[in-house]
């Protein structure tokens, strides 16, 4: 699938396409909230956005302008575009300064919209909207992303571009479409023409910007919403500011960990101590890059299996991070609990040229049952890449740290240190493979 994350961060970048914005690629800024890569590569990323568009944006079939395409997705047809795709690519095009790519994306949109002036969701490789399964009408998770790229957009570049309106009016008609056609009393629902509901589908962070954004929202037409005592969330993270600001308004706000294919995985209970699972579903805790499960406690990637009879999941790997607590939630509930999202298991580095994955560290495991937790220090040494492995160890062998130096070298195919520490004294975070390289 062609999606990839992207993390806004900043020196001096000449402007994609000769557009010029107000915040160039990167920013190099830590947003208050969140997790955050304590160290990373701006070129990494600009090679990213570089194979995405040669990948992913074509013009073949978009009526002249850009679309986002699916080439290798089993899922759907090859080829074909979703609005979802649609509205990563607006993001980031904002993200990136590319002004061009971002009016031809939109452009796009607009020639496949629905009677509600919503895009159809699927749309084939030649321009139709698909038929099997029904590509008709809006996926509003998709069209929540381009409402937040348009904003974005009027902060990175102001104006209209080439479209015919600013960012800021077309801003502002998408949220009151959205607030139309895909809200059902208070709660967002999968799309204009559906009924049910997906958590994963609910953007808390883009909602306040959507009510400073659009000038019929309840605060500034002096609506009472006295009655919305309770809110549960989902989508993305939810900060304690917006928690408190929410709670500052007498509602109660509540937080799911959800995925599209599989619905709700865990939940808050009023406790607000953790995520109770769903009792329709497994979760199992692994080492990032593995199959195989964490001791009680420890930090590892989130698999999941679900026996749904209409979409069954066995071990879908979220690539998420996270831990299981102990014991019962305080509020009753006898499930397993679940410490909540901690970050993404991928941690995959490329060193002199060459990529190590957490699976081969996992391996390394393997070899050396007398090893404990291990974590892979990627660093600066005279100019070049350097690899040190600490490995928790009792007591180690005198022929321990040959051995595991010759295994790390025969897995990886690259040469590096071995340094043993106490048992326990490596973080438990989930971290495999720790990129401490200076940026800049």
């Amino acid at each position: 699938m062609c999606f990839y994350g992207f993390t806004a961060l900043v020196f001096s970048q000449p402007a994609i396409n000769g557009t010029t914005g107000s915040y160039p690629f990167p920013q190099n800024q830590n947003n208050p909230f969140g997790f955050h890569a304590s160290v990373y590569n701006n070129q990494d990323i600009i090679n990213a956005y570089d194979k995405w568009y040669a990948d992913c944006v074509t013009s073949y079939g978009a009526g002249g302008f850009l679309r986002v395409q699916r080439p290798n997705d089993s899922g759907l047809a090859i080829d074909s575009t979703v609005s979802e795709g649609i509205g990563y690519g607006m993001i980031i095009a904002v993200y990136m300064n590319d002004e061009n790519l971002f009016d031809n994306l939109w452009k796009y949109e607009q020639t496949k919209v629905n009677t509600n002036g919503i895009m159809n969701w699927y749309i084939d490789a030649d321009g139709n909207v698909e038929t099997t399964p029904s590509g008709a009408n809006g996926a509003t998770d998709a069209d929540e992303d381009m409402a937040w790229a348009l904003l974005m957009a009027s902060k990175q570049w102001g104006g209209s571009g080439t479209l015919g309106s600013t960012y800021q009016t077309l801003a502002g008609a998408q949220i009151n479409r959205i607030y139309n056609k895909e809200i059902v009393g208070s709660t967002p629902v999968a799309g204009d023409f559906f009924t049910d509901i997906n958590p994963s589908y609910f953007d808390p962070a883009y909602y306040r910007e959507f009510a400073n954004a659009d000038s019929d929202t309840a605060d500034k037409a002096g609506q009472d919403l006295s009655s919305i005592k309770r809110a549960l969330v989902s989508g993305a993270a939810l900060p304690s500011s917006l928690r408190n600001e929410l709670g500052s308004r007498d509602v109660a706000v509540l937080q799911c960990y959800a995925t599209a294919e599989l619905g709700v995985i865990a939940y808050e209970t009023p406790a607000l101590e953790g995520m109770v699972v769903n009792e329709s579903v497994v979760i199992e805790i692994v080492k990032p890059g593995t199959g195989d499960p964490v001791g009680e406690g420890e930090v590892g990637e989130v698999v999941v299996t679900s026996f749904n009879p209409d979409y069954p999941m066995i071990r879908l790997a979220t690539g998420d991070l996270s831990a299981v607590l102990a014991g019962r939630s305080p509020c009753g509930r006898t499930n397993m609990r679940i410490k909540g999202w901690m970050g993404r298991a991928d941690q995959t580095t490329k060193v002199k040229g060459m990529f190590v994955h957490p699976s081969q560290i996992a391996e390394l495991a393997k070899r050396h049952p007398e090893l404990g937790r291990l974590r892979l220090r990627v660093t600066r040494q005279g100019e070049q890449d350097a690899m040190t492995l600490a490995a928790e160890c009792a007591t180690p062998a005198g022929a321990l740290a040959e051995a595991v130096t010759a295994s790390l070298q025969s897995v990886t195919k690259l040469k590096g240190a071995v340094e043993f520490v106490a048992p326990g004294s490596l973080p438990n975070d989930g971290k495999i493979i720790a990129d401490e390289r200076p940026v800049g």
